[in-house]
């Protein structure tokens, strides 16, 4: 079974801009940045936790839905995600990438990308 056939789901995604207001705060607008990627969701469980490194410390956080994506995928932290079924149901908003993890094959070479996000309402 290819990895493809795995990924039944799609997602958009999106960076926060560089939008200012007249105090120089962010807007909070966001621009596309990939469009009906394949991917696959799976919720998880609000007490399992991942860890986001900055620096030379780790924070722990609470992730409640994990994405799965191929190994070509331009995703970073700080994005801010929408999946569909590949007919157009939503299934998530509005989630924050709060961790990115390359799944590597024996050989080194990236084997898929795992995505911790947070749901934000």
């Amino acid at each position: 079974m290819s990895l493809g056939s795995l990924l039944t789901h799609r997602a958009d995604t999106f960076v926060k801009g560089e939008a200012r207001d007249g105090y120089g705060q962010p807007t909070g607008s966001l621009s596309p940045k990939l469009t009906a990627e394949p991917c696959r969701l799976r919720p998880l469980d609000l007490r399992r936790q991942g860890e986001v490194s900055t620096g030379l410390t780790r924070d722990a956080v609470l992730a409640s839905h994990r994405l799965y994506f191929g190994p070509g995928a331009d995703v970073s932290e700080a994005d801010t995600i929408d999946v569909k079924t590949a007919s157009g149901q939503v299934l998530a908003s509005g989630l924050n990438v709060l961790l990115v993890r390359k799944a590597c094959n024996g050989d080194g070479s990236v084997h898929h990308l795992e995505v911790d996000c947070r749901e934000v309402r």
